[in-house]
């Protein structure tokens, strides 16, 4: 049995203020080196080439490559939370839910089309079994809240094929919001014709 990496851990977290600025420059280059090279060009000696630092120093806070690949990780997901959340408020119809899902969307594949680092990690994350199940979670928890949301509007939908539902538009958007945005500009095109798709399935599910 394969015994699976911890990719959460931390020799230390910085503290002071030079140790805050190392780190910080560590996350910089590693970030450089996925946004250019990929993830094969990632390892902990490019990483302290780029930073201008010591192997040594590299280590001091990240055991590995991985365990810096999971802070880009948990960084990038803040940035697409903080982009999202202000569309996820409470609406009154379904017309107006429907909008929402829309806006989240939307607002979802922008943040995408704006920040290289999460689009690099977007690449990585399925190479690399530790980050994909973490990806897995992010994609639960929005299947959960989206499900949660559809019950509110629609009572009458049960919890097993409202989660279901949930679970489906978020797989799809997820991958729509990767195609459309591979590039690095937003083929707003393609997008709409999946978001028009979802929408028709959130209509029917609300109200049919």
């Amino acid at each position: 049995m394969v015994m699976q990496r911890d990719i959460t851990q931390r020799r230390r977290q910085p503290v002071q203020k030079r140790s805050r600025e190392t780190f910080e420059r560590i996350c910089a280059a590693a970030s450089e080196i996925l946004i250019e090279s990929g993830l094969e060009a990632l390892n902990t000696n490019a990483v302290a080439d780029r930073a201008d630092i010591s192997i040594t120093a590299v280590y001091a806070y990240f055991p590995d490559k991985f365990a810096i690949l999971h802070e880009l990780f948990l960084r990038s997901e803040a940035r697409w939370r903080a982009a999202i959340d202000p569309a996820l408020r409470e609406t009154e119809s379904v017309d107006d839910y429907i909008l929402l899902f829309r806006e989240a969307t939307r607002r979802s594949a922008q943040a995408r089309t704006d920040d290289a680092e999460y689009r690099a990690l977007r690449s990585a994350v399925w190479a690399v079994p530790e980050l994909a199940a973490l990806q897995e979670q992010v994609r639960a928890e929005s299947a959960r809240r989206l499900a949660d949301g559809m019950r509110r509007r629609s009572p009458r939908l049960n919890a097993r094929r409202a989660q279901r539902a949930a679970k489906a538009l978020v797989m799809s958007a997820d991958a729509a919001i990767d195609d459309a945005t591979r590039n690095g500009s937003l083929d707003r095109a393609q997008l709409d014709e999946v978001m028009l798709m979802h929408e028709l399935y959130l209509r029917e599910l609300l109200e049919g």
